[in-house]
């Protein structure tokens, strides 16, 4: 049965922030109903939002349409269908998907997939090797190991002597593409692992289909990431939140303004578990084998796709603060990080991030 809900929204204080109010960029839970309209003297522009679960997390979408016209219950619908194929097709928590039958497949044979599955794999690609690697599909076997994949936490952390055989499977060398076809190919027994960058796509698709129907104006939300464009009714850019990189609370750091882009933040203070004083965090480091251990906290990316701000928000985290913010700069990429010194969190913006900001 499909799931989801369409209400007309309600005008709040920071009418589109997703923060606090839900939609806090690393969060996924379900925001207030929210409606905002603005007539002129030909139209009326109006929010209305449809939500639903999906990707064991959920999605939240606002749309902007004028002249009073109603949002069908077929634009939901489509929606929604067109988020349940991304996760049919890529999510490692279903043993049918795409994804996990080409992880079961033989080595060394070609493995044809939906245009959807190699555009995603393409693009990982492309910045596992503008990234030198930093950025990697193929980890998923660690992920696996340090207990944040589909068998969830390990009996015990891994050892040297594991972590060095899991190693031996990681790597996005051993991954090869054929356009020609949509097809790929592993010359080891890699596992991908597509977590860092689906949820992303998934925005771009629902994008592109609210496009396809007329839709111009609109915030995309699934899972934490975001797609902006166009406008409020007030004509005004959409107001989002940045959300302090705290444990156990949620509130804002700071807020940005943006529309036509997409957005992407990572971080290490949801998704993690303690063992024996040590805290292990999701993203793992594909050079060392083990999650990150360093200063930064939080990344924030904004980029044109939702995908590549996914991936690179990943990327960054991997990377740490210094070398992060280097790539960053040198590659005219608009990201925020937050890292700790001590016990306080202090933050460091590149020049095209700077522009988003609004305090």
């Amino acid at each position: 049965m499909v799931m989801f809900s369409i209400k007309p929204a309600k005008m709040t204080v920071l009418i589109s922030i997703v923060a606090l109010a839900g939609l806090l960029l690393s969060g996924c839970e379900k925001n207030e109903p929210a409606v905002s309209t603005s007539q002129t003297k030909h139209s009326v522009k109006q929010v209305f939002e449809f939500s639903g679960p999906i990707m064991g997390s959920s999605y939240h979408i606002k749309v902007v349409l004028t002249d009073g016209k109603e949002l069908s219950e077929n634009l939901a619908a489509g929606v929604n269908e067109s988020l349940v194929r991304i996760d049919r097709l890529m999510s490692t928590y279903k043993p049918d998907s795409e994804i996990s039958r080409f992880n079961a497949a033989p080595q060394n044979i070609w493995f044809p997939v939906s245009h959807e599955t190699f555009d995603v794999i393409a693009l990982g690609q492309e910045i596992s090797e503008k990234s030198g690697g930093y950025y990697d599909m193929t980890v998923g076997p660690l992920v696996n190991s340090w207990g944040f994949g589909p068998t969830g936490k390990p009996v015990k952390i891994p050892d040297e002597g594991q972590l060095q055989r899991v190693m031996n499977r990681v790597g996005f060398g051993y991954l090869e593409l054929k356009p020609e076809s949509s097809s790929i190919l592993k010359r080891a027994d890699i596992y991908l692992d597509l977590s860092s960058i689906a949820k992303g796509y998934a925005v771009d698709v629902v994008a592109d289909y609210l496009q396809q129907h007329g839709v111009t104006d609109y915030l995309v939300e699934v899972g934490g990431e975001i797609r902006a464009q166009g406008f409020k009714p007030d004509d005004s850019v959409w107001r989002l939140a940045i959300e302090a990189p705290t444990v156990g609370e949620r509130s804002i750091y700071k807020v940005i303004e943006l529309t036509n882009a997409g957005l992407a933040t990572s971080g290490d203070y949801r998704n993690y578990y303690q063992e024996e004083g040590v805290r292990y965090s999701h993203t793992i480091d594909p050079f060392t084998g083990k999650p990150v251990q360093h200063s930064l906290t939080s990344v924030s990316v904004v980029r044109p796709t939702s995908a590549e701000a996914d991936a690179m928000a990943t990327m960054f985290m991997v990377m740490g603060a210094e070398r992060g913010y280097k790539f960053a700069v040198e590659n005219n990429i608009a990201a925020f990080f937050i890292f700790r010194n001590g016990d306080e969190f202090e933050s460091q913006s590149t020049q095209a991030f700077k522009r988003y900001l609004t305090q």
